[in-house]
């Protein structure tokens, strides 16, 4: 994908009217066994992505990005997005245009946008205020004044982290395994990333295939417990353990060898062996 540079392209406006007002509201707001589904927001999900490259919705050049993928960015279901691209790819509606390789081009990117002259103004003022260490007030131009505040805040400012691509590839395995989805980036979360991004055996697809065959962590157990992404990337035991098959057989409760209450594994590595059943959790 192709990211335009420049701190004035990375937000876009929202038009008051065209949201509240717009055809988009009666042709994106459907019927679906008798429940109304508002689809806006996914065009909304689409509109930016495309605002990463001039309005195109693609991986590079000629390769589009598969559903599956944008589904699990978006956090909604694949048949919701294909419901929405196939309204907006409607002549009639004309929000979006498939090329012939696939790749999808938002007709109506350019209408989200300030006009070049107006960003600018934005842009060159933002500069001479940060040189000039004025920090704007609210009574002048509202959008000028945001502009300022948060260059002042910079670093200070708690911002939400955009979703890794490990997320993605989670949120499509979960949405098939009915696990949790991501739904955003704590401090935490990307500090234990980083970490096991840095270990040559964290390789996160092989991980999400073992999961596949680990009946265990899928929620086979005597305590209904379920692996998550948080648990993946705690600690380099905890997906160690899932590559080597630790969490392969389901659980019943019984009585160990010695008559005390524990799970005993039916298969896999741990076959017969009593266990308190929690995965380890350790940093």
């Amino acid at each position: 994908m192709k990211h335009n540079k420049g701190k004035i392209k990375k937000w876009y406006p929202i038009w008051i009217d065209k949201w509240l007002w717009g055809s988009m509201r009666h042709e994106l707001i459907i019927q679906n066994d008798g429940e109304f589904v508002d689809l806006r927001g996914i065009f909304t999900d689409l509109l930016t992505v495309s605002k990463k490259d001039s309005g195109f919705i693609r991986a590079n050049e000629n390769t589009p990005y598969p559903l599956e993928q944008l589904a699990g960015m978006f956090c909604v279901p694949v048949e919701r997005l294909s419901q929405c691209i196939e309204i907006c790819l409607r002549p009639e509606v004309h929000k979006l245009r498939k090329h012939s390789n696939g790749v999808l081009f938002v007709i109506s990117h350019a209408d989200y946008d300030l006009s070049d002259s107006y960003k600018y103004r934005l842009e060159n003022e933002n500069e001479e205020s940060i040189e000039h260490g004025e920090q704007g007030s609210k009574n002048s131009d509202p959008i000028q004044y945001k502009i300022r505040q948060d260059k002042i805040r910079g670093d200070k400012r708690e911002r939400v982290s955009p979703l890794p691509l490990e997320t993605v590839s989670w949120n499509l395995f979960a949405s098939q395994n009915n696990l949790s989805l991501v739904r955003e980036m704590s401090p935490s979360r990307n500090r234990h990333l980083l970490l096991r991004r840095g270990e040559s055996a964290f390789e996160f697809e092989k991980i999400l295939e073992a999961l596949k065959k680990a009946r265990f962590a899928l929620g086979e157990n005597d305590r209904g417990w379920k692996v998550d992404f948080d648990f993946v990337i705690h600690s380099k035991d905890n997906y160690l353990k899932i590559l080597e098959g630790k969490y392969s057989g389901s659980t019943n409760t019984g009585k160990n060898r010695n008559g005390s209450g524990g799970v005993i594994a039916e298969k896999g590595k741990y076959a017969g062996v009593a266990s308190a059943g929690r995965p380890d959790k350790r940093t």
